[in-house]
């Protein structure tokens, strides 16, 4: 007989903070952030910016 297994299913994406229209859209996806990462990407004008790391939790799809 097999067990029932319970999956957790997550989605973690990376966004430059920078990039506001790229946080936006993601938050209109559900997505929401959850901490982030300074001087997290080498953007080639800018240098080093700061990333934010965004959630969402998929388990109901």
């Amino acid at each position: 007989m097999l067990k029932e297994r319970a999956i957790q299913v997550s989605g973690l994406i990376f966004v430059v903070n920078i990039n506001k229209a790229a946080v936006h859209l993601w938050q209109q996806f559900g997505f929401k952030t959850a901490g982030g990462t300074p001087k997290g990407f080498r953007h080639k004008e800018l240098g080093l910016v700061d990333t934010y790391n965004m959630f969402k939790d998929l388990q109901a799809y």
